[in-house]
């Protein structure tokens, strides 16, 4: 297998296991392209990607977009993925706190 179909095994993978197919068409479109970017530089962390990540980190951008202007959106919101991830993983070492 060459480099190119184990990155797609491993894209392949996270997809499934993200809930990307359970937004609409416009938002999967643009949620695949960034997380398959962000599977070629943050392998570890994109194993643990979950539709709750997803979902807080469209929260964080629209909140974010709300407050002020995002001159790159996509770099904006790969960093809310990548936050919500790791936020997400604290909260479940330390609940309620």
């Amino acid at each position: 297998m060459n480099d190119r179909q184990t990155d797609m095994t491993f894209f392949n993978s996270v997809y499934e296991t993200s809930g990307i197919d359970y937004f609409s068409d416009d938002l999967r479109e643009i949620l695949s392209q960034t997380i398959k970017e962000l599977c070629k530089t943050q392998k570890e962390l994109m194993l643990r990607l979950r539709i709750e990540h997803i979902d807080r980190a469209i929260a964080k951008y629209i909140y974010a977009k709300e407050r002020r202007k995002i001159w790159n959106t996509k770099q904006y919101f790969k960093a809310c993925i990548l936050s919500a991830i790791r936020e997400l993983d604290l909260d479940e070492i330390y609940p309620g706190e």
